[in-house]
């Protein structure tokens, strides 16, 4: 066994704001748009950090009536870490993050009585490069 230690450790998370409108009229299968934004907030002496993604799904014109909701969730994940750099931090702390999100997302759209929707799995590198 090795006695390296993490430079990233995951405390926890908390959904920090959801917002849910039904499309009242009649929709037929759209397919998904989503978008999923995130800013990094570093402690002054840099030994925590946080990542705070918000994702939506659709637009809040139902993607000009053709979407049968607007979706708007806020996670705040919270770490601690140490010599590390900002990309990087990034990189790993959405690895982490993402399937709780992604889970979130699922659960909450089953329960509002509509077709779960599931976020399909993301290529973290090529959707950093583009961000």
């Amino acid at each position: 066994m090795s006695n390296s230690k993490s430079i990233l450790r995951f405390n926890r998370f908390m959904i920090e704001e959801t917002i849910f409108i039904r499309n009242n009229l009649q929709v037929n299968e759209c397919d998904l748009n989503f978008n999923i934004r995130s800013k990094v907030i570093l402690s002054k002496e840099k030994e925590k950090a946080e990542l705070w993604s918000t994702c939506t799904l659709f637009d809040e014109e139902f993607n000009n009536g053709r979407a049968p909701f607007y979706l708007k969730v806020t996670i705040a994940g919270y770490f601690e870490c140490r010599n590390f750099n900002k990309e990087d931090f990034k990189m790993n702390a959405m690895a982490i993050q993402l399937p709780y999100l992604r889970s979130f997302i699922t659960s909450f759209t089953f329960r509002s009585g509509i077709h779960g929707v599931t976020i399909p799995p993301i290529d973290l590198v090529t959707f950093l490069k583009k961000s």
